[in-house]
């Protein structure tokens, strides 16, 4: 079992990783426009589509 101490130190790292997350991606540029459609991929056989 976890101490309340253990815990805020973990709550304190997460929360440091999600802001460097979210500021990497605010920071990065966009990809350019010919990466819109590469590895998208479709399951001709997907059982909720229907025409």
């Amino acid at each position: 079992m976890s101490t309340e101490e253990e815990i805020e130190k973990i709550n304190e790292r997460i929360n440091e990783v999600v802001e460097d997350s979210v500021r990497f991606a605010e920071e990065s540029p966009y990809p350019d426009v010919s990466e819109l459609f590469k590895d998208v991929y479709t399951q001709g056989d997907y059982p909720y589509i229907t025409d």
